[in-house]
């Protein structure tokens, strides 16, 4: 998998985040979260996804396995990246703990995102609708 050139890191102190990117198929890019999604470092995922809308990457998936605590700050953040995708392009989040599926929940996103358990099942759901 290469990496792509703009990739964000922080540590992992608390309020920080570590964002990477990689391409594992074409036209489709992980973006792996690790640490907090919050007020402090939803713009750093901002950036990172609109960089990737704005170059054409076509099917984003959002790698949340590592993240410890999500707000709502954040779920904006990829409510409207998923918005400003092509029609016919997704976005998946991946992994995500039951921590963070809860807040997806309350916040009423379940119904919202594709979520699919690994990166590998995301790759084949993307296949087999053809994107």
């Amino acid at each position: 998998m290469a990496r792509l050139p703009f990739e964000a890191k922080g540590d992992l102190r608390p309020g920080k985040a570590r964002i990477t990117t990689s391409h594992p198929a074409s036209e489709t890019v992980t973006v792996a979260v690790a640490g907090e999604l919050d007020l402090a470092t939803a713009p750093q995922l901002r950036l990172t996804l609109h960089r990737l809308v704005r170059t054409g990457t076509r099917n984003l998936l959002i790698d949340l396995s590592a993240v410890t605590f999500i707000d709502s700050t954040a779920l904006s953040v990829l409510v409207a990246t998923d918005r400003a995708l092509p029609a016919g392009a997704a976005l998946v989040l991946v992994g995500p703990s039951s921590a963070v599926l809860r807040t997806i929940s309350v916040a009423g996103l379940d119904g919202v995102f594709a979520i699919a358990a690994t990166e590998e099942a995301a790759l084949v759901a993307l296949s087999e609708r053809g994107s």
